[in-house]
């Protein structure tokens, strides 16, 4: 006989046979290893009965009698120091042994705490799937979690907004005069550089003294006055030899054409 107050659930069963007592105590160790196994230690099997214990709980499975109306199977939530079990463990207990049965087990009817409580096996699987987490023994932590909706911006009142104002323009002046100060430190480095390169370029080869001075012999014994312009346009200005070079030969030219007589007579016909 079932003591009052025991919290136990009915499986009315078309026939004995297809109830599997080895694989039920399989079934209901399992999950109070789950619920009810936080000290690790291994479950207890009892020798007189069909039971398994585990911290606290545990189940005792009565298996159908052959030739009882109607055939049922009892499964029932037991203290391990005696008494009647309470709590919300023990509900949750024993709601996963029954639901871990009605996979392999063909109950027609489930008899829940009271045999005037009977209860279809869809309506109690359809019942029990909006049981919360904690209560089935499932993590509570959603394993996709949504995201947080986005925070919106601060609005800053308007002595901070002059505050940041003053904060960025003095940053820009920071900016100006490290940028200042950097390209100055930059042409000082260069100044010595560009002074080391300007006085290591070779000046530009001045008309040699000795070159200008025997041309201006040489055409000084054909045309003093040409020889004359010749070497005040020198003293004014630098000449190189190849310069020196045509206007010799131009004056050259003069000279030959002077002293043939042939420069005169083109002078003359000019004029005339």
């Amino acid at each position: 006989m079932r003591a009052s107050g025991i919290p136990y659930a009915g499986l009315v069963l078309p026939d004995p046979a297809s109830f599997d007592l080895k694989r039920a105590l399989a079934d209901a160790a399992e999950v109070l290893r789950r619920l009810d196994g936080a000290s690790g230690e291994p479950l207890r099997r009892s020798n007189k009965r069909a039971a398994v214990m585990a911290d606290r709980l545990g189940i005792a499975i009565r298996p159908p009698e052959p030739g009882a109306t109607p055939c049922r199977a009892e499964i029932r939530v037991i203290a391990r120091g005696g008494g009647v079990p309470c709590g919300e463990l023990v509900a949750s207990v024993l709601t996963q042994v029954v639901l871990a049965l009605l996979v392999h087990v063909p109950a027609r009817q489930i008899e829940w705490f009271s045999p005037d409580t009977l209860i279809g096996p869809e309506n109690f699987v359809e019942l029990n799937r909006y049981v919360s987490p904690r209560r089935r023994g499932a993590p509570v932590a959603d394993p996709t979690p949504e995201p947080p909706p986005p925070r919106e911006p601060a609005r800053l009142s308007a002595v901070e907004e002059e505050m940041a104002l003053t904060a960025s323009i003095r940053a820009a002046m920071f900016e100006a005069e490290a940028e200042a100060a950097r390209n100055r430190r930059i042409g000082s480095r260069l100044l010595p550089v560009l002074r080391q390169r300007i006085r290591s370029q070779k000046p530009v080869e001045p008309r040699s003294a000795a070159t200008g001075y025997a041309a201006t012999g040489g055409l000084a014994l054909a045309s003093m006055p040409v020889a004359a312009a010749l070497h005040v346009a020198g003293r004014l200005r630098a000449m190189d030899l190849r310069f020196v070079a045509r206007v010799l030969s131009v004056v050259v030219i003069f000279a030959v054409l002077q002293n043939t007589g042939v420069l005169r007579q083109v002078v003359t016909g000019l004029m005339h």
